[in-house]
């Protein structure tokens, strides 16, 4: 069974998302490809992540481009994100 030309629009409009994502944080992060990779298609898809490492690798670090980022390209504002923190 094909999918229909609207299912693949989406799905490709969905893919370029996750990459200008992964574009955008590349540009400050060095190194953790496939941290940002998961990073940008579990919040793409709305999926909880944990991430774990020793103290000083960059988990803080790395998720204040990925927010950044992913506000950016799905349009949302700095109060989505303000109002997580209360």
């Amino acid at each position: 069974m094909r999918a229909s030309q609207g299912s693949e629009g989406q799905l490709a409009d969905w893919r370029q998302r996750a990459i200008d994502i992964e574009d955008a944080v590349k540009r400050v992060i060095v190194g953790q490809e496939h941290a940002v990779r998961l990073l940008s298609v579990a919040t793409l898809f709305c999926r909880h992540v944990i991430l774990e490492g020793d103290v000083g690798v960059g988990k803080t670090t790395l998720l204040g481009p990925v927010a950044r980022a992913f506000c950016r390209v799905v349009d949302c504002c700095d109060t989505c994100l303000s109002a997580d923190r209360r």
